[in-house]
């Protein structure tokens, strides 16, 4: 013989953050991954290796230690920018906005050089901008 139970009360009502946006979360992702590479980057140029530029870059000469710095401080901007979208800022979206149009207007330079990975670049950072503007009201409705 079962028995049942009657409740009066009723379960309590659970409010749950909207959840983010899939190509947000893949930006910022990317972002990340972006801020590795810059972090590498900087390494081998501290370590004054040159592996990373051809000797016919005259700009890099033998001042590879301040462009380590430059790109330190690119990784540390783009891995802070990362953490502002995956929290939800609108100074995530910003910094997303900026590095990845400065990305999309390089690799567009880079076309002729290598068709094959300039254009899929290119398709990522057109997901990312996508992902950016499209969600727009998700960032308008995080608190500040």
């Amino acid at each position: 013989m079962t028995q049942q139970v009657h409740s009066s009360e009723a379960a309590p009502l659970v409010i749950s953050e909207p959840r983010r946006p899939g190509l947000v979360t893949f930006t910022a992702v990317m972002l990340s991954v972006l801020a590795g590479f810059y972090t590498i980057a900087a390494i081998t140029e501290w370590s004054n290796s040159s592996w990373l530029y051809q000797r016919s870059f005259s700009v890099a000469g033998s001042h590879l230690v301040i462009w380590g710095f430059v790109d330190f401080g690119l990784a540390l901007l783009s891995f802070y920018g990362a953490y502002l979208l995956w929290v939800g800022s609108r100074a995530g979206q910003v910094l997303g906005f900026l590095f990845v149009g400065i990305s999309f207007m390089r690799w567009m330079f880079y076309i002729p050089a290598d068709p094959s990975l300039a254009i899929s670049i290119l398709v990522l950072d057109g997901l990312m901008l996508y992902g950016l503007s499209a969600h727009d009201e998700w960032f308008a409705s995080r608190p500040h």
